[in-house]
C-alpha cells in the first residue's frame, strides 16, 4: 500500500487528479486535487506548516475547483482518477500509510 499511496502523491505534485473520498460525516466528496505547486504558489491565508497535516493517516491537496486545501484520510479514499494517461488510471482505496 505504501507505494500505491507514494504512486498518488506523485501523479498528484504532477497535476490535477479527480479525488473522491468519504468525508467523517459519512457523505461522498469529489473534488479536482493536486500537490502541483503553481496552483497555490500564491495562496496566503495559511503558513506552509498549516497547510498539510503531519499525520501519515491524512493527505491536504489543493481543491482546484474551490481553490483552497482539503484534506481526506487515507483509509477514507475511495479512488483516484488520473487524467492524461494513455487509458483511464484509477487507484482504488482504502490506503493508509502505516510508516
Amino acid at each position: 500500500m505504501f507505494s500505491q499511496i507514494n504512486e498518488v502523491k506523485s501523479f498528484l505534485v504532477e497535476g490535477v487528479c479527480r479525488i473522491q473520498f468519504q468525508k467523517k460525516d459519512g457523505s461522498t466528496r469529489v473534488l479536482m486535487g493536486t500537490l502541483e505547486p503553481s496552483y497555490f504558489q500564491d495562496d496566503t491565508s495559511l503558513t506552509s506548516t498549516q497547510r498539510k497535516p503531519t499525520a501519515n493517516t491524512v493527505l491536504a491537496v489543493w481543491d482546484t475547483e474551490n481553490e483552497g486545501w482539503r484534506s481526506f484520510i487515507w483509509d477514507n479514499l475511495i479512488s483516484v482518477e488520473v487524467p492524461m494517461t494513455p487509458s483511464s488510471y484509477v487507484i482504488e482505496g482504502p490506503l493508509y500509510d502505516k510508516a
